[in-house]
């Protein structure tokens, strides 16, 4: 039998440099993603809207969605633990509270009242004056007027910062969790001895998250959003996927599972990923067909082993290739919080800036990505720069 310590009396884990990469790539395809919606067949509401589409972007966009989030919210469960043990209860919470909650309240009443107003006068038909949408329309003070054309009345929401919502949702979860188990530290297998999850493991989740998100999908597809409890805004279409990484990543630190995980195993899975991408574009664009039920269906499981396999693929692939570091990217890494709390106005604005191009939308699309995703860093690194921001980017 394998003897178990406690977090607090081991001496802490190397650290793991590929995180920080791989979080600055995801951020980039974030970024890439946001741009995208104004050029592509997404289904979904965005601030600009290009008059032509380029439909392929339509299988970047379903890519993507079926594991960046989910990646973003196992890489950020990931440093919980460690975080609440240096920290405390208390400083946790008011930690997350700070970088949380603060960009929370200046994006929903300073920044987005502007970008869903620049929105409502160019694109559903708005007249009223920016300080009577803000009262009537953005937070619902009076009916919704005839004719009006737009997403979910009112138009408050807490657009790309939801992602920002639920890690202040989930950290202060966890930390009742932890008063209430009154465990002085998380339980944590000497890193010698820590054992990665099996294949048959991994295989068990990504069929395990392929039935309940069906299950959810009966009543919620995607793109159909909620706000849970009246204030947490939700799609609960990929919520098991969410909620499911975000545990598997705490337990993921305590277990020592990414530095024990066998490359051989990781990269098998990495291929399982990429094999699930290119079997949902067979079908996707009917290059095999399936009865309408079984489509539905295999769509669904190919999004959940894409998510599976890719997840537990790139964290192998990137600790393998790029477990080291350097003075620039350890600014990416540092920057990159910042990047995506600031990149929708950015992006939004070049869109606006770009529109009169007499270019197709593939090129807008390439030319806004390459120039939001250094701007979105740039002005994140600036804001740093200003005395008790960085406390809170």
């Amino acid at each position: 039998m394998q003897a178990t310590v406690s977090v607090s009396s081991l001496s802490p884990p190397p650290r793991l440099w590929a995180l920080d990469r791989l979080k600055v790539a995801l951020t980039f395809m974030v970024i890439a993603h946001h741009v995208g919606q104004a050029y592509g067949n997404t289904g979904g509401f965005w601030n600009y809207e290009n008059p032509e589409r380029w439909p392929y972007l339509g299988f970047f966009f379903w890519v993507n969605s079926s594991f960046f989030m989910g990646l973003f919210f196992f890489i950020s469960a990931y440093f919980v633990p460690g975080s609440y043990e240096r920290k405390g209860g208390a400083s946790f919470l008011k930690d997350k509270a700070l970088r949380f909650g603060v960009p929370l309240i200046i994006f929903v009443l300073l920044v987005n009242p502007f970008l869903m107003y620049v929105s409502y006068i160019n694109f559903r038909g708005g007249t009223l004056p920016f300080l009577t949408y803000y009262t009537r329309i953005y937070f619902g003070m009076a009916p919704k007027p005839a004719g009006f054309i737009g997403p979910i009345w009112p138009d408050i929401n807490f657009g790309h910062l939801w992602f920002v919502e639920h890690l202040l949702v989930y950290a202060f979860i966890y930390a009742v969790w932890r008063l209430v188990r009154r465990c002085p530290a998380t339980p944590a297998k000497v890193q010698s001895g820590a054992e990665a999850p099996s294949d048959l493991a991994i295989l068990g989740y990504a069929v395990v998250l392929t039935l309940v998100t069906l299950l959810v999908r009966t009543w919620y597809p995607i793109d159909d959003w909620v706000f849970a409890l009246g204030f947490i805004m939700s799609e609960p279409a990929h919520l098991p996927q969410y909620l499911s990484l975000f545990v598997l990543g705490t337990l993921a630190m305590s277990r020592g599972w990414l530095q024990a995980i066998p490359k051989a195993r990781g990269l098998r899975w990495l291929w399982i990923g990429i094999g699930a991408i290119i079997a949902g574009g067979l079908v996707r664009y009917h290059l095999v067909t399936l009865p309408q039920a079984a489509r539905g269906i295999f769509m669904v499981a190919a999004e959940c082993f894409i998510a599976t396999g890719l997840i537990v693929g790139l964290c192998t692939l990137f600790r393998e290739r790029f477990n080291t570091t350097t003075p620039f990217w350890q600014v990416l890494g540092t920057d990159a919080y910042g990047a995506y709390l600031v990149h929708v106005p950015i992006v939004v604005a070049l869109q606006y800036g770009t529109g009169g191009m007499p270019v197709g939308p593939l090129p807008k699309f390439l030319l806004v990505t390459s120039l939001g995703i250094p701007l979105s860093f740039f002005v994140s690194h600036r804001l740093r720069k200003i005395p008790r921001v960085d406390r809170v980017l």
